[in-house]
């Protein structure tokens, strides 16, 4: 295998190309790669060990490969590598790249780089900021770690733009080498703890290098002062803070102080929390719009695939699913439902994401869990991990009063509900197809 550094010209090699081999495409950013290269003419093949929708037909899905025939080989770290076709790759001769490799050999060759970061809502927020600048006629390219709903795309190939906008993934430690013109960063959380040497320290010390190295750094004032950034910006000028008082100053017809409430303007058609407007007005602002006369549009923006979707039923007016699986994330979605529906009974149906992070975070998943009217619970999304009691979904039953295992979606039998209940599918595993395939039944 052929391995470049980051300073040799992978983007050239990979728009040369005219076959690339993608290993683990069912991933959303695999599949955003996937589009950017095919809407430039290269062929795309892709793999992956684990069910899933490509959602482009563009893409040739194989299970096996002959090297020979492929010019570029790229792979996520999601897979597993002792797979025998993993094995087989390592016989490749030519370009061999990892995914965050060939992400950052693209967003850098552009001159307004934006890039939003956080342990939680960079999607939403990466969608709604791409959303908002088609509203302006800004061209832009986009990479989503998600599917947006109104173009039912994860990426997209803009000629000529000069603009770039990406979901930069914090979870390991490639995130502190990108150098953006505008980096945002929402949040710095405890999780992925496992990519980190089980070091907090670590993990927000990537944070913070990715932060250093921005042109304008665009971020939560407590996520700025838990980070103790202030020693490290004593004389930067180019930084903006989140604030919900940036979008009353915007737009006072989208959100009053009365609508704001705590995290939601009640009238959007898609529930989302204020910071997410606040960055992606601000990365408007910053890119030279004004933007008072496009924030009504944020009214009719349809989100994106697994952040607060609405799925339709033929009998219950209100349910969505959600990708949260870190008890911040639960407990922004149960706000933001409460802030747009505060007299509604709620019920989550929650799958959790690896034994190691309910062990790890069990306190804070039974407090949140705890102001549902019932959870039902469905066993845990392993992730490969190996059984741990500790982090079972039997050990987050005996903590809550108002909570029912279910081990398949038949069992799921609501009782005391109307049309108008609320109704959350929430975590990052299979609930995601099952929630879509229940839908359809009820």
């Amino acid at each position: 295998m052929l391995e470049l550094s980051m300073t040799q010209d992978i983007l050239s090699s990979v728009l040369s190309a005219k076959k690339i081999f993608l290993y683990g495409i069912h991933g959303c950013g695999m599949l955003g790669l996937a589009q950017w290269l095919i809407d430039q003419g290269i062929e795309v093949i892709g793999f992956d060990d684990t069910p899933g929708d490509v959602a482009d037909n563009r893409i040739q899905l194989r299970t096996t490969i002959d090297l020979d025939d492929i010019d570029v080989v790229c792979t996520t770290t999601a897979l597993a590598h002792h797979h025998p076709l993993y094995q087989h790759l390592k016989s490749f001769k030519g370009l061999f790249c990892k995914r965050p490799e060939l992400l950052k050999a693209i967003t850098s060759s552009y001159r307004q780089t934006v890039a939003i970061t956080g342990t939680h809502g960079k999607t939403t927020t990466t969608t709604l900021t791409s959303f908002l600048l088609d509203q302006l006629n800004h061209p832009h390219h986009y990479f989503i770690g998600g599917k947006r709903l109104d173009t039912d795309r994860y990426a997209y190939y803009a000629h000529s733009a000069e603009t770039v906008v990406f979901e930069a993934d914090e979870s390991n430690s490639f995130l502190g080498s990108y150098a953006p013109y505008i980096a945002v960063v929402l949040n710095a959380h405890a999780d992925h703890l496992e990519n980190f040497n089980y070091s907090i320290h670590a993990y927000r010390q990537n944070i913070i290098n990715f932060a250093k190295n921005a042109f304008w750094l665009v971020i939560d004032k407590a996520t700025y002062d838990e980070l103790e950034l202030s020693s490290v910006f004593a004389h930067h000028d180019k930084i903006i803070f989140l604030t919900q008082e940036a979008i009353l100053e915007s737009n006072k017809a989208l959100c009053t102080t009365s609508h704001l409430a705590d995290n939601l303007p009640l009238y959007l058609k898609t529930p989302m929390s204020w910071q997410h407007i606040s960055a992606a007005v601000t990365i408007c602002k910053i890119l030279g719009h004004n933007v008072d006369q496009v924030l009504d549009r944020v009214n009719v923006f349809k989100g994106v695939s697994y952040r607060l979707e609405k799925i339709e039923t033929s009998y219950f007016n209100y349910v969505w699913r959600d990708y949260g699986h870190h008890p911040n994330e639960l407990q922004n979605v149960y706000r933001t439902l409460t802030a747009a529906y505060p007299t509604q009974k709620k019920i989550i149906i929650f799958q959790p994401h690896k034994y190691s992070r309910t062990k790890f975070f069990l306190n804070d998943f039974v407090t949140i869990l705890s102001n549902y009217a019932h959870v039902y619970l469905l066993p845990t999304f392993t992730a490969q991990e190996e059984f741990d009691p500790a982090g079972d979904i039997t050990v987050l039953h005996s903590l809550l009063r108002n909570s029912t295992i279910v081990n398949v979606m038949d069992e799921l039998i609501f009782s005391d509900t109307d049309q108008n209940t609320i109704i959350i599918f929430q975590g990052a595993g299979s609930i995601m197809a099952k929630a879509l395939a229940w839908s359809k039944d009820h």
